[in-house]
């Protein structure tokens, strides 16, 4: 499963930035992702990918299907 949103991050200092968030879930198409291209804001033309080293999907996932997923450790990469 692959979902694409748009977000608004709101800084400390009262700005904003706003970004295009993709979860992609499929790990037949590459990893397991959450990526972040930022569209707006201080932040803009920046991308950020994380990436879940432990990931915990619900546990009656193989017989309803993925409807929450979990993860207490990410590596996040800044571009």
């Amino acid at each position: 499963m692959t979902i694409t949103e748009g977000a608004v991050l709101l800084w400390n200092t009262h700005e904003f930035s706003t970004f295009d968030i993709t979860v992609n879930t499929d790990p037949t198409s590459g990893d397991i992702t959450v990526s972040a291209y930022f569209t707006g804001g201080p932040l803009a033309g920046d991308t950020a990918n994380a990436y879940p080293l432990v990931l915990h999907p619900n546990a009656d996932c193989a017989t309803r299907g993925l409807t929450a997923l979990t993860s207490e450790l990410l590596e996040v990469f800044w571009e």
